[in-house]
């Protein structure tokens, strides 16, 4: 299957006839336009606020469309990192119709540079994969950079660090939800993953399928891997699962069939599970809003009586580092410090973010710069926040949901999302 790159550059405007039905004040479906630019952008024409120019254009079309249009006539130089906003208020979104959206005849239309901040002031979306037959549900990277992506269409992709397919295989009978990787020798190296069909699996990166974790009575929804190399998995079955570790046997492959060495019952949907990597406790978010953390005691799993409330919502996302920090799907995220005082383990939040002025629909994933930076997803857009809680960039160019976020070790951002894409932020 051949990989499109950046299908927004390549793609023609449609040559459908516009339907009968046309917009007020309108003639077939045409409608006059003023476009001006609040910052300048425009290369063949210099648009400015108080410079406009005035096309007629279909409004059964979508604002991609019309950016075509734009990028074609030489009114623009590009499409992929701007905004357009109706009267310079309403930002527009690119895969709905004009008219779906309000414009009507004789409206005027803002495009405005979408800003996006990764590493520095000009970072930008340096890449666009689109050969998924699904939604990316889940991203993460290799230690030199390559990159793992879980689909809803039941494959995990296998990618160089600047986007090159490798390798691709089947995983499961439905969606992936999440998938985690165990670093090792180029002969060790493991990805697993979790799925809607109720099992985790772990694969070689031939695709090559090693252990099937069977025992979960609903989806599995997250995974992770323990410093020892055992498997946690999180269900919607309300229970948290430790399995056998990820080694080779003296024949060289895995037992098929791998034993569940622990169950704990949470009571609520396990969302997420995740290992704090400087600690080695075992974090849960689950469908309550609670945060819970675990110790591993000669093959036990015990609870350390730690837990963190303060989120009102199911837990999205989690990100443990040095700090741990939280999402829920109302959008608000928690920063936590993890405090060990005469063996008792106790959080304390030192930062709260409300992020509900940009993600609308909630929150769905985020992950920590080393600086303490976080870079939070929801709705179609990845917004950049400082360490001080302050909103610092939005990275605009997914046209759907955003489900998932990694960062690389060059602070480079990945996301992919249910408009089935790979982007890559620098």
């Amino acid at each position: 299957q051949m990989c499109i790159r950046d299908r927004l550059s390549t793609a023609r405007p449609s040559s459908a006839q516009p339907p009968s039905s046309a917009p007020r004040g309108s003639r077939d479906g045409l409608c006059r336009l003023s476009i001006s630019s609040l910052d300048g952008v425009g290369v063949g024409v210099r648009l400015t606020e108080s410079t406009q120019i005035q096309i007629q254009f279909n409004g059964a079309k979508t604002v991609d469309n019309l950016l075509l249009h734009l990028a074609e006539s030489g009114i623009i130089s590009g499409t992929s990192r701007l905004v357009v906003t109706l009267g310079g208020q309403n930002r527009l979104s690119h895969h709905a119709t004009l008219s779906a959206q309000g414009v009507t005849d004789g409206a005027l239309l803002h495009l405005a540079a979408a800003p996006m901040l990764v590493t520095g002031p000009q970072a930008e979306c340096v890449e666009v994969v689109c050969c998924h037959e699904g939604a990316v549900t889940c991203i993460d990277l290799f230690a030199d950079g390559r990159i793992v992506t879980g689909c809803a269409d039941t494959k995990v992709r296998i990618w160089s660090p600047d986007g090159d397919l490798l390798k691709e295989f089947v995983c499961h009978w439905d969606a992936i939800n999440h998938l985690a990787i165990a670093e090792g020798d180029p002969d060790q190296e493991r990805i697993v993953t979790a799925s809607s069909d109720k099992t985790a699996r772990v694969w070689d990166l031939t695709g090559r399928n090693l252990q099937v974790l069977e025992g979960h009575a609903l989806a599995v929804w997250s995974v992770s891997v323990l410093k020892d190399a055992r498997v946690v998995t999180g269900g919607l079955d309300e229970t948290i699962r430790v399995w056998d570790k990820i080694h080779l046997n003296p024949s060289g492959v895995l037992a098929l069939s791998s034993v569940c060495q622990i169950v704990v019952n949470l009571g609520a949907y396990a969302y997420c599970v995740d290992v704090m990597e400087a600690t080695g406790h075992l974090v849960s978010g689950d469908s309550t809003g609670d945060i819970k953390l675990w110790e591993s005691h000669q093959g036990e799993m015990e609870f350390s009586e730690c837990v963190l409330k303060r989120h009102e919502a199911p837990i999205q996302a989690l990100s443990a580092t040095d700090k741990l920090v939280s999402g829920d799907s109302a959008g608000f995220v928690c920063v936590w410090e993890l405090l060990d005082t005469a063996g008792i383990l106790y959080g304390d939040c030192v930062m709260a973010l409300d992020t509900r002025a940009h993600h609308i629909t909630g929150l769905t994933c985020l992950v920590q710069f080393p600086d303490s930076r976080i870079a939070s997803a929801g709705n179609d857009m990845v917004c950049i926040w400082g360490t001080d809680g302050t909103h610092q960039q939005s990275l605009v160019g997914h046209s759907d949901q955003v489900r998932a976020i990694a960062r690389g070790q060059d602070n480079r951002l990945f996301t992919g999302g249910s408009d089935r894409q790979l982007r890559i932020w620098m």
